[in-house]
C-alpha cells in the first residue's frame, strides 16, 4: 500500500466496492461447511489444518500426535484444471491448463477460435448456470462457486465444482473470469445415494405410521365392541 501510495480508504481495484482496508481486514475464509460431507460421510478425514500461513511444513505437525511423522507426496493428488474465460457469449476460453487432458480434451482445441465452453455444459444446467453468472456479476461479486454437469470428450457427463474469480477493469466492469474446475462426480453420487436413502426411510416411516394408525383404529373399534357386549 505504501509503495503504491494508496489510501486504505481507496476502493479495492478487484473487489465488489469494498475499500482496500476492508479487504485487508476481512476474516479468513472458513471451509468447515465445504468439508462437512467428507468429515461426516466418509470418515476419511482425521485432522484438518488451515495452511494459508506456514504451509504444510508448519501446520501439519500441529495435528500429529507426539512421535508421529508424515511423508507428503505432492504428485499423489491431481490438480484441477484452471480456466480463464472471456466475458463474451458462449464463454470463449482464453486459457486452460494442460491437465484438462484428463477429460479427453487438449488445451489447444479448447482455446481454438470458435470454441465455446458453454457448449459443454449439460442442456438441463445451462440456463441455470448462465442465470447464476449474470446474477453474481450484477451483484458485484468478486468470487462465487457453481456446480453443474460438463461433457467430457467421450460424450459422457461429469459433475464439476467451478470456483470462479472475477477480473474487472478500472471501472469495475467484468472483463474475464477465472475458474478452478474440480470433478466432484463421486461426491455428488454419494450425496444422491444418501438423499435416496433418506427418502426411502421417510416413506417407510410414513407407511409404518399409517399402519399403526389403522391398527389403533381397529383396537379402538374392538375395545368398543367388547365394552358394548359386556354391558349387554
Amino acid at each position: 500500500v505504501e509503495d503504491e501510495r494508496l489510501s486504505y480508504s481507496a476502493p479495492f481495484p478487484h473487489g465488489d466496492g469494498a475499500s482496500i482496508g476492508e479487504v485487508l481486514l476481512a476474516p479468513t475464509r472458513i471451509y468447515v461447511k465445504a468439508m462437512l460431507h467428507a468429515i461426516r460421510e466418509t470418515g476419511a478425514v482425521k485432522a484438518m489444518a488451515h495452511i494459508t500461513g506456514g504451509g504444510f511444513v508448519e501446520n501439519i505437525p500441529r495435528v500429529l500426535p507426539e512421535g508421529i511423522n508424515v511423508e507428503i507426496d505432492g504428485a499423489s493428488w491431481a490438480m484441477p484444471p484452471v480456466f480463464r474465460w472471456l466475458m463474451a457469449p458462449g464463454w470463449p476460453v482464453l486459457y486452460v491448463s494442460e491437465n484438462v487432458n484428463r477429460w479427453g480434451y487438449s488445451a489447444a482445441e479448447m482455446m481454438a477460435h470458435g470454441f465455446h465452453f458453454a457448449t459443454l455444459v449439460h442442456p438441463d444446467d445451462i440456463e441455470r448456470v448462465g442465470g447464476e453468472v449474470e446474477a453474481n456479476l450484477a451483484a458485484g461479486m468478486s468470487a462465487y462457486a457453481q456446480e453443474y454437469r460438463l461433457q467430457v470428450a467421450d460424450g459422457s457427463y461429469i459433475w464439476i465444482e467451478d470456483l470462479t474469480s472475477v477480473q474487472r477493469d478500472a471501472n469495475g466492469v467484468p472483463v474475464r473470469v477465472e475458474g478452478l474446475v474440480t470433478d466432484i462426480s463421486a461426491r455428488r453420487a454419494a450425496q444422491d445415494a444418501l438423499e435416496r436413502l433418506n427418502s426411502e426411510l421417510e416413506e417407510r416411516v410414513a407407511q409404518r405410521t399409517a399402519e399403526l394408525a389403522a391398527l389403533n383404529k381397529e383396537l379402538e373399534t374392538f375395545a368398543y365392541s367388547v365394552s358394548h357386549d359386556l354391558k349387554a
